[in-house]
């Protein structure tokens, strides 16, 4: 894919907790963390609920990013140009929601 954007990682770490965390909780370790998690759940509130399903696949797996977009592609029978162009639009969307973008 070309150069990622520095807010790349951030974003990941993000949206993994989210997945892991799909219900708000009821308290959070530190203001950050409910922040990350607020910006999130902005976030995919956007996209369809197909779109949010292959965005919630791809980073509730454990592998890299790559494998996980491939076997999310598979799984979901779409093309993996189509996972990458939601994994980068949401990415976008949550650095510019925390003001990192």
């Amino acid at each position: 894919m070309g150069r990622r954007p520095f807010y790349a990682e951030y974003v990941n770490h993000c949206m993994r907790f989210y997945c892991r965390n799909i219900e708000k909780p009821s308290s959070f370790k530190t203001e950050v963390d409910k922040k990350n998690w607020e910006a999130c759940d902005t976030v995919m509130k956007v996209y369809t609920p197909e779109e949010r399903d292959i965005l919630l696949s791809v980073y509730s797996m454990n592998d890299t990013m790559g494998d996980n977009v491939y076997n999310t592609a598979t799984k979901h029978d779409v093309c993996q140009d189509q996972v990458w162009n939601l994994v980068v639009d949401v990415g976008r969307r949550i650095a510019k929601q925390r003001g990192l973008a």
